[in-house]
């Protein structure tokens, strides 16, 4: 009995010497770290974090057999972070100043001046965003561009920006991001009267939320566009409401999950001056949600990440209709304070329903309608006859609403959608 109590007693005392030992390992390579960490004077992005967290936190061969007979890497891991959150200062600082720097870019304008660097020609070209996937034809492709734009392109969709260099290392891309994720056109429609249209252009409207009225009081009830499982939608959904309403509010929320009392959120509210009631609603929730990201710059290669790393290719020649500069201008920010559409949502260019050739204004209806007493489509059917889409008879002038405030609000949500569309 004495003997088991005696090896019992040894057990205890060598795992309180071994868990004292990694404490004490833990310590003195957390204060080295942080020390490294003082002497550093710039950190670019979180890859240039991590790579030098990884040199000061370097382990010699004689820690790292230690740790291994102490408990494994995982243990030490757990207790160097949690010692240099507690005790490191500097570390946590770092980490604040680098998380900071990326939201004063992304809300900075860009500036040329900033990037100018003797490696801005030999980083102009092409980078494979595949990193060692098999399957390289279904990943993107980075093109850093003249003129300080770059270009992204992936399947299903593209991104464009600014990029610049910071201290001739560094990389910067700036994504382009419109003002706002939502804009609304409106314009007044005399056959509806006192009530509105609204046509809703995109593809994220499930996690968008709607409240018609004025917002100045405390609690806003935010209504969901469209049920969450939400499918057979014809597009662009339409629906109409009663009333015509001075204000409109939109917002993004994508966590149907959670309690749907109390909380804030950001809303941005539509004026509605002119008193319109026929809208089109456009959200462009994907580009706003767009981050800057950095990369390091390493000869002909790219540094996104310690394993991804993109290697330089020569710019392609594309024809004109293809060519970079083609894909910027699909993909740039819409700014347009006018659009028309015909009654199938087609859209228009103004310099043809402005031509008094083509199209007269009937201010009865509020509407534009062709000159041509045998109005043809494109492909020579008969305007009366062809489907609202194909047909140009008949254009509606929509101006942008400009007065846009953005509020963060208490706010409710109503489980019943504006919109129910689901298949049986």
């Amino acid at each position: 009995m004495r003997k088991i109590t005696l090896l019992i007693l040894i057990v205890l005392i060598q795992g309180h010497i071994y868990a004292q030992t990694m404490a004490q390992l833990v310590k003195n390579k957390a204060t080295s770290t942080c020390n490294c960490f003082e002497d550093i004077d710039y950190i670019d992005s979180e890859v240039d974090f991590e790579l030098k967290m990884d040199s000061c936190s370097l382990l010699n061969k004689k820690d790292s057999l230690k740790i291994k007979k102490l408990g494994g890497i995982n243990r030490y891991k757990y207790e160097f972070y949690d010692y240099l959150q507690t005790n490191c200062d500097v570390y946590i600082n770092k980490l604040n100043d680098l998380s900071l720097s990326y939201t004063n870019e992304n809300n900075t304008p860009f500036s040329i001046e900033e990037s100018l660097s003797s490696n801005n020609q030999k980083i102009i070209g092409e980078y494979s965003l595949a990193f060692g996937n098999h399957q390289p034809e279904g990943s993107g492709h980075l093109f850093v561009l003249k003129d300080n734009m770059y270009l992204i392109t992936y399947f299903g969709g593209a991104q464009a920006g600014r990029w610049k260099i910071v201290n001739d290392k560094y990389l910067h891309f700036i994504p382009l991001r419109p003002k706002q994720p939502y804009a609304i056109y409106g314009r007044y429609n005399p056959s509806i009267k006192d009530s509105s249209k609204i046509v809703f252009k995109g593809r994220e409207f499930r996690t968008t939320f709607i409240y018609f009225g004025n917002t100045e009081k405390h609690r806003v009830n935010l209504t969901p566009i469209l049920n969450k499982d939400a499918n057979c939608l014809n597009y662009p959904i339409k629906t109409s409401v009663k009333n015509i309403h001075n204000e409109i509010s939109l917002a993004y929320y994508n966590r149907w999950s959670d309690s749907k009392e109390n909380f804030k959120i950001e809303l941005f509210s539509f004026q509605n001056p002119n008193k319109y009631n026929d809208f089109l609603v456009y959200e462009y929730l994907k580009n706003y949600q767009l981050k800057p990201f950095r990369v390091i710059i390493d000869g002909d290669n790219l540094i996104f990440e310690k394993n991804r790393i993109t290697t330089r290719q020569p710019l392609k020649e594309y024809s004109s209709n293809e060519g970079y500069d083609f894909l910027l201008k699909k993909i740039s920010i819409d700014n347009s304070i006018q659009k028309y559409y015909n009654l199938g949502f087609k859209e228009f260019k103004e310099i043809l329903i402005m031509d008094k050739k083509h199209y007269t204004y009937n201010s009865i209806n509020n509407t534009y309608i062709s000159t041509s007493p045998d109005c043809k489509t494109i492909d020579g059917k008969d305007c009366y006859k062809a489907s609202d889409y194909d047909n140009v008879k008949v254009v509606n002038k929509y101006d942008v609403l400009q007065n846009i405030t953005l509020s963060i609000k208490l706010i409710n949500f109503i489980d019943k959608p504006l919109i129910y569309s689901i298949c049986d």
